[in-house]
């Protein structure tokens, strides 16, 4: 039985939990009272077995990291999934390769007499490279968290540009 709720309880709930039955017995003697407006009734709480449904929700984890990008004067802070934020670095260099390879044709080029001369990015560029070429098939993508910071205030890894 709790096999079964175990594959059937997330497709129940949202956020994902294990509902667990509880089974006890209660005697006879346990009395509880209502009341309404005419009169009061004595009446058994519970007689024989009692089935109880209880939902155990799991505490959504957090997966996404805070990366901050160094940029000559200012901090930009990004959020990546977990996964990403292991391999940072050497996805900053992968990003440099796709950034500066003239076959490709993003926005920041700078072009000079219609040759591709140099580029200009910020932490837009970044997301972007993260979001169409290691996060194109996931549900969680980057995303900028805060631009023009002057000092970090927490401990996170720095990616320098």
């Amino acid at each position: 039985m709790f096999s079964f709720l175990r594959y059937l309880a997330p497709a129940l709930h949202p956020q994902g939990g294990v509902f667990l039955f509880l089974t006890f017995w209660r005697r006879r003697s346990m009395i509880t009272t209502t009341r309404t407006a005419k009169n009061t009734q004595n009446r058994p709480l519970c007689s024989g077995a009692c089935v109880f449904l209880v939902l155990v929700t799991r505490k959504k984890r957090n997966y996404m990291r805070k990366i901050a990008l160094h940029f000559t004067y200012y901090y930009d802070i990004i959020a990546v999934p977990k996964d990403i934020a292991k391999n940072i670095e050497k996805i900053r260099r992968q990003f440099d390769k796709w950034l500066y390879d003239k076959t490709n044709d993003h926005g920041y080029w700078l072009c000079i007499n219609g040759k591709k001369q140099a580029v200009s990015f910020d932490s837009n560029a970044f997301v972007e490279y993260l979001n169409k070429v290691h996060l194109f098939d996931c549900a969680e993508k980057a995303c900028i968290i805060q631009t023009s910071v002057l000092k970090l205030e927490l401990e996170m890894p720095v990616l320098y540009f």
